[in-house]
């Protein structure tokens, strides 16, 4: 789980970034191949898909190496997880809200039409159990998780707005699974599941 996952700290702090994200995730891999745990599950982000921001392009490479250990490492079972959002995380949106609202300031939202996902912790938490006895080859799961738009979200909060714009990066909607995994995703009920390596 852990990284540099803040878009504005991640652009300003770039070695860190990467140090952080993308080496830390090399450094686990190999404590992985000397020590043969049974399974290895990275929790990655729906800014991995199609990414645009520093943050993002670090998990895609992360989710890479993951689906390659998967492949190439023996001994250990290899997948990842892309979540949206999960509203309970700290330096989350609605953090800064109830903030903003202690103090009687208008809520900061970027754009009236920014779309996110998603996820209650406990239903984060779900999935990311249920997948655990299906780990195996460096597959991607991706939950099909609700996308919410931003300003009804703050509404519910507040009704005084204050549009501050995209950060660097920044997309008006984020997507969970790109056309071309898609293609070659298998589907279920709940979620895809995405091959990125075949053997």
């Amino acid at each position: 789980l852990a990284a540099i996952k803040n878009i504005e700290i991640s652009e300003f702090n770039p070695i860190e970034t990467i140090d952080t994200n993308v080496s830390g995730m090399i450094n686990l891999l190999k404590m992985s191949m000397r020590n043969k745990p049974k399974k290895f599950l990275n929790i990655s982000t729906d800014k991995a898909a199609d990414a645009s921001t520093l943050y993002g392009t670090t998990k895609q490479i992360c989710e890479r190496l993951v689906s390659w250990a998967g492949i190439h490492i023996e001994k250990t079972k290899f997948s990842s997880i892309r979540l949206g959002n999960i509203m309970e995380t700290r330096g989350n949106v609605f953090e800064i809200w109830e903030e903003e609202k202690k103090k009687n300031k208008p809520l900061s939202i970027t754009d009236h039409k920014m779309e996110r996902y998603f996820f209650h912790v406990n239903e984060a938490v779900d999935f990311i159990i249920g997948c655990i006895p299906i780990v195996n080859t460096g597959e991607i799961f991706i939950p099909k998780m609700k996308s919410y738009n931003i300003k009804d979200l703050a509404s519910e909060v507040s009704k005084k707005h204050k549009i501050i714009g995209l950060r660097q990066g920044e997309k008006l909607e984020e997507i969970l699974i790109t056309q071309e995994e898609e293609k070659n995703a298998e589907e279920k009920e709940n979620m895809w599941i995405v091959r990125q390596y075949s053997k």
